[in-house]
């Protein structure tokens, strides 16, 4: 549906299609208790779409994405929704004998991508209130990217890993009371969920859960937060988060990971945060090491599950190492 304005859809099921529910440029336009399986391509997407909405949307399997955002966002709304991919989404293209809608993997539940850099068209989306649940192999992936603000609150991820900073576009951040359960083992070297701005800006992650029911490596990541922003500061505030990740050596680990020793150095603030028993929180100095100003730091009330005091620890050169061989995002979802 292109360009369609002021428009109401509700009550529709589509399945065996390449899509469900696809807008390209609409706006004001609401969608409420629609349904998609099976379907090739995306399912629910706001292609270059202002002031929409979804809510109470269902999706099971889809070839590429549940639900998506390609190119201009503004205004958009995504509530009250739930998407699940199993391993028959992997097998669609197959199925259906079709070689359109590549890769096919059948792994993401949701992502924005594909933007653009517009100074005049500030972007934003909002996800409020819903699950992403991926019952195939390895993970499924949650990824925001593209010069998008981006605010995240109530949703519950089962075996779901996330990448707020996919193409390094990412803007504003705001995630609140997100949980995250896994239950069964990463690769060593994964991190769980990425966050971080790519812009002179902020990022804030408060309250929520990381949790994972079976021992995991000790290099897998449950949050990676970093600022990459070329000039300017950066503030990441990780506030309340509750991380119980049993084997991880590192709970949170954060970093400005600017290579090219700017100054002033990123800021982060973290507060109140609870981490896995026996784990730390790390700190990277690239940037620092890059010959630029050190990482702004401000720490105060973080604590274990036994309720020790826990600090933010510098990480050396072989942390930085370890850091750079890090699996984010899509590569992260499949198994080594």
């Amino acid at each position: 549906m292109r360009r369609l304005r002021d428009g109401y859809i509700s009550d529709v099921h589509c399945t065996r299609s390449n899509g469900a529910i696809y807008f390209n440029n609409a706006h004001n336009v609401k969608i409420f208790g629609c349904s998609a399986r099976d379907v090739s391509d995306t399912a629910f997407d706001f292609e270059g779409c202002t002031y929409c909405l979804f809510d109470g949307i269902h999706s099971v399997n889809a070839g590429n994405f549940g639900i998506s955002i390609f190119y201009a966002t503004r205004g958009n709304v995504i509530k009250n929704f739930h998407a699940r991919q199993t391993a028959e989404a992997a097998r669609l293209r197959e199925r259906y004998a079709t070689k359109r809608f590549k890769p096919g993997l059948g792994k993401t539940l949701f992502r924005r991508l594909a933007g653009f850099e517009d100074p005049d068209f500030e972007q934003d989306v909002v996800l409020d209130t819903g699950s992403f649940v991926y019952e195939g192999e390895g993970f499924g992936l949650v990824a925001v990217d593209s010069w998008v603000n981006v605010t995240y609150r109530n949703v519950n991820h089962h075996n779901v890993v996330m990448d707020l900073r996919a193409h390094s576009n990412a803007r504003e951040q705001y995630l609140q009371d997100n949980r995250f359960t896994f239950t069964k083992p990463a690769s060593d070297g994964d991190a769980l969920v990425a966050i971080g701005p790519n812009s002179a800006s902020y990022a804030r992650w408060q309250g929520g859960v990381i949790e994972s029911t079976v021992d995991q490596p000790s290099g897998v990541i449950p949050l990676l937060a970093q600022a990459r922003a070329y000039g300017g500061v950066t503030i990441v505030d990780i506030i309340e988060c509750r991380i119980d990740v049993p084997g991880v050596d590192t709970s949170i680990l954060i970093g400005d990971a600017r290579r090219s020793g700017r100054s002033p150095g990123h800021a982060f603030r973290l507060h109140g945060n609870l981490v896995t028993k026996g784990s730390r929180m790390a700190a990277l100095n690239i940037n620092q090491r890059a010959g630029g100003a050190a990482l702004q730091l401000e720490t105060l009330n973080n604590r274990d599950l036994s309720f020790s005091p826990v600090d933010v620890e510098t990480d050396q050169n072989e942390g930085i190492a370890r850091y750079r061989e890090l699996r984010v995002g899509l590569k992260a979802t499949r198994p080594r």
